[in-house]
């Protein structure tokens, strides 16, 4: 599974920097990776319109999906 943060504000890296904090926690890792992307076809394709935006994104079965936008939480 990826996790990708779209945006390029400050509150798009502290954002970042929580997801990490919460998958090593978690002890998840190995499994999960995090990345910031200011891909404009992925903000298409999601309608993001707020930054930060954090995404999910399994290939697997090619599911991608923003789960919030505009806030860290």
């Amino acid at each position: 599974m990826k996790i990708k943060i779209y945006g390029s504000n400050a509150d798009t890296s502290t954002l970042l920097e929580k997801v990490n904090f919460a998958v090593d926690e978690l002890g998840l890792n190995d499994f999960i990776t995090s990345e910031i992307t200011t891909d404009e076809a992925l903000k298409t394709e999601l309608n993001i319109s707020k930054e930060p935006a954090l995404i999910i994104e399994e290939e697997s079965i090619d599911l991608k999906d923003m789960i919030f936008e505009g806030m860290v939480p």
